[in-house]
Parts: C-alpha cells; sequence; structure tokens
C-alpha cells in the first residue's frame, strides 16, 4: 500500500476516533449498530497495528474473528419479514462459507485472498443493503454500495484494510452527524 494512503488512514482513524468519543451513545439507532461500530474501531486499531508489527494472535485470528463477527451481527440488524429471513438466510451462507484460514494477514494484507469468498460476500451485502429496512433512503442506500464497493478499486489483497477504514470513517461521520 502506498505511504501517503496509508497516511491518510491513519489520519481517518484519529478522526473518526475523536468523532466516536464526541458520539453521545444515546444517539446511536441500536445497540446493534454501537457494537458492529466498536467491532471496526477495533478492527481498524489492529490493521494499524499489524502493518507496523507482526503478531501471530491478530494476523492469523482475531482479524479473522473480527471479519466474521462484523458480518454476524447483520444478522441481529433485520426486522422480520419476508425479506429479513432471506437476508438472514443469505448472510449464514456466506458465514458458512467463511474460512477463516482464507483471512491470515501478514502487514494488513490478505496473504492469499479468496475471491469467490470476496466477491460473494459483497453481492450479498448489496443486496442486504438494497432490502433492509434498517437502511431508510435511497442515499443511504446507495452510500453503503460505493463503501462495498470502493476497496474494488485497489488490489484484492488489500480489500479489507479500504474496506475498515472506509466503514470506519463513514461510521464516525454518520453517528456524529445524525
Amino acid at each position: 500500500m502506498h505511504k501517503y494512503l496509508l497516511n491518510i488512514y491513519i489520519l481517518l482513524f484519529f478522526v473518526s476516533t475523536f468523532l466516536l468519543i464526541r458520539t453521545p451513545l444515546k444517539l446511536y439507532d441500536t445497540k446493534t449498530w454501537f457494537h458492529k461500530t466498536m467491532l471496526i474501531y477495533i478492527s481498524a486499531f489492529l490493521i494499524l497495528y499489524s502493518m507496523f508489527h507482526q503478531n501471530k494472535l491478530i494476523n492469523i485470528y482475531l482479524l479473522p474473528l473480527l471479519l466474521f463477527l462484523n458480518i454476524g451481527i447483520l444478522l441481529f440488524a433485520n426486522k422480520k419479514n419476508y425479506l429479513g429471513y432471506l437476508n438472514i438466510i443469505l448472510l449464514l451462507y456466506v458465514l458458512y462459507k467463511f474460512n477463516y484460514r482464507d483471512f491470515k494477514i501478514k502487514e494488513g494484507k490478505l496473504l492469499s485472498p479468496n475471491y469467490q469468498w470476496i466477491l460473494l460476500h459483497i453481492v450479498i451485502l448489496i443486496f442486504y443493503y438494497i432490502t433492509s429496512d434498517s437502511y431508510q433512503g435511497v442515499t443511504f442506500k446507495f452510500s453503503n454500495i460505493v463503501l462495498i464497493l470502493y476497496p474494488l478499486l485497489f488490489p484484492m489483497d488489500e480489500y479489507f484494510i479500504h474496506r475498515v477504514f472506509s466503514l470506519l470513517f463513514a461510521a464516525g461521520i454518520k453517528q456524529y452527524l445524525m
């Protein structure tokens, strides 16, 4: 990853952390979204740490677990209707197909990206955001889809670096401004 982009992500981490601290807990839509935001912050911190220091526990176990949990928490954010149940089934399928060995990381990058799983994950998340009742308004749904597709502008081994930091910044801004 380019040094200037790394510097931007470090800056985004600190700005987003500042926004998180300044946002009262009562402003979060639900406890589920607060927990998801915390997972994103922890993931961003650990990816930054991984970029500078090698730690087997973080690179092989914690970061893949956080990715799994970040997707899994979406199961609790659905309203119970037909599309909500379909979203739950699709999310369960993505989680079922998840293999933590495919998500070993070194210096923040995936060692051997599972392209099929990443693309499956992208398609199902796009469907989730389009059909979910948790996301109201075309603008909000569109912005979530852009956040999913933006990391595809970079090499696939960096997908989750860019995904985490774009989510981190978006979560910080959303909660602070809402």
